[in-house]
């Protein structure tokens, strides 16, 4: 769950105009399906250009773009979203774009080729900070130091905290945070010192880290970033960064004398907890001053004290990268089971990062339900940008879904279809249309994997997939290298008459 934002939301209209429903056509293939062309809502004055070789199209009346979701989610800025490109809300099953709570095995498996929804199954394995810290423990055992992106952890059960309580009594000038495995906005975190007589709590359950006593601070201020990070596939694993995020700033200078360590506004950074201080000061257009500041004036800050804002931002994006890795396994059997409809899925994460006085980042823990109320215009801009390159870039096909009795017969398909076993050739071209096409419509994110320099981290799988291989095989061919967007195009017209051939 999330700890950034309160659930109310400060718009309290949501925009919507009578245009055409507008797609994205591939000028190389025009058989190629055509994907919903996601304009930005006015307020953000910005437009979105048409990429290079795709050709923008109207289509009022021919197709129904709809979307259902669970109402607590659906901010206003993801409703003025869809509204802005003519989506319509639905209670029936064929929706185009599902947004909301995580759908159940059975609804998951009833998917079909052109329906999106927001989860993977699975994907508490980031969002629960036990399974979180458990699976990157996992793989610190296997690949060692490599896998050092969260400070030393420790996850006690109801009847076991023996290992944390070894390392407590043995290190009586640390100090440690408690944090409960599935609460958020900071409840029932409490900071404890290896010297304060801790006892073990039978009854409760904790995710138990050294605490990070060296955090960087702003005007002697603790801050985090929650930074936004969307998966469009696990198999390929294809993982995007948005440039701009959120940074909070605790709303107390930091200290850690024994008199400061129960002092919360000094030592969390959760927005629900600093916006109760009043010395909590609202953003309402001077980014970069008051609590809560953009990611990208924590750059420009960073830039203008000397820093190397880009090499931070290349840190952040492998911590990101490695905590990913260490989920994949668990996610895809759970995708293999439950899934029918090949990427019928994608995620926006919420991670949140600390960085400590040397510039090192450190992953604190992960959203799989970050916030998108805007409790100021700076949070309505970045979000509202976010969230149309999110629509954008997954690519939501422009088709209309099939009603119930049609359903029954395509999900048929679909079964017969998988017991087939295809090319690998064939698959290998699909994998590369697959990142072709979210290249061009990528907006304001950057792709962090696959990528040319990310080959090394094939070793770090736990299971080696031949998608990740090819695709990286792929990335690094000199032959593959293309320079232009045209000499793309042109490798993307070649793949697409092979795949028509086969």
């Amino acid at each position: 769950m999330d700890n950034q934002d309160s659930m109310s939301d400060g718009d309290s209209e949501c925009e919507n105009t009578a245009q055409p429903i507008q797609i994205l056509v591939s000028v190389a293939n025009p058989s190629k399906p055509a994907v919903v062309f996601f304009n930005y809502p006015t307020y953000l004055n910005l437009q979105r250009d048409c990429p290079e070789g795709w050709e923008v199209q109207s289509c009022k009346g021919e197709i129904a773009f709809t979307y259902h979701g669970t109402r607590r989610y659906l901010y206003n800025a993801v409703k003025n979203v869809l509204h802005t490109n003519q989506a319509t809300k639905t209670t029936k099953s064929s929706w185009n774009l599902f947004w909301g709570r995580h759908l159940e095995p059975s609804q998951l498996g009833r998917l079909l080729p052109g329906q999106k929804t927001n989860h993977f199954p699975g994907s508490l394995e980031l969002g629960r900070k036990d399974k979180l810290c458990g699976n990157i423990l996992r793989l610190q055992r296997r690949f060692g130091s490599f896998f050092n992106i969260i400070p030393v952890t420790y996850i006690t059960s109801k009847s076991d905290g023996r290992l944390f309580m070894q390392a407590y009594a043995a290190d009586p000038k640390a100090l440690w945070i408690l944090k409960p495995p599935n609460q958020c906005c900071g409840r029932g975190i409490k900071l404890v010192a290896g010297n304060a007589d801790y006892k073990f709590e039978p009854d409760k359950c904790y995710v138990a880290q050294k605490y990070i006593s060296n955090p960087y601070l702003i005007n002697g201020f603790k801050f985090d970033m929650r930074l936004y990070v969307l998966v469009t596939s696990y198999d390929p694993l294809r993982i995007y960064l948005y440039n701009d995020g959120l940074v909070r700033f605790c709303t107390q200078k930091y200290s850690t004398a024994p008199k400061d360590l129960k002092n919360r506004f000094g030592h969390l950074t959760n927005y629900s907890v600093n916006k109760k201080n009043k010395a909590y000061q609202a953003n309402q257009g001077n980014d970069g001053s008051g609590s809560k500041w953009s990611y990208q004036a924590l750059q420009a800050y960073l830039k203008e004290q000397g820093l190397n804002p880009e090499g931070v931002h290349n840190d952040i994006a492998t911590v990101i990268l490695k905590a990913l890795l260490c989920v994949e396994a668990p996610l895809m059997a759970q995708s293999t089971k439950q899934l029918r409809a090949n990427q019928s899925c994608f995620e926006l994460y919420g991670f949140d990062i600390l960085l400590d006085d040397k510039l090192q980042p450190w992953l604190l823990e992960v959203n799989v339900f970050p916030s998108m109320s805007s409790s100021s215009p700076m949070d309505k801009r970045i979000k509202s940008i976010l969230l149309a390159d999110t629509f954008h870039l997954i690519g939501i096909p422009a088709t209309n879904i099939p009603n119930a009795t049609e359903a029954k017969a395509k999900r048929k398909e679909i079964a017969a279809t998988r017991r087939q076993s295809l090319d690998n050739n064939v698959n290998e071209q699909q994998w590369i249309h697959q990142l072709c096409d979210e290249e061009a419509r990528i907006g304001h994110f950057r792709r962090i994997f696959p990528t040319k320099a990310t080959s090394e981290y094939l070793q770090y799988f736990e299971s080696p997939r031949q998608s990740n291989i090819a695709l990286s095989k792929w990335l690094t061919a000199s032959k593959r290298r293309a320079k232009s967007f045209s000499e793309k195009l042109h490798i993307a017209k070649a793949l697409d008459e092979q795949l028509t051939e086969n």
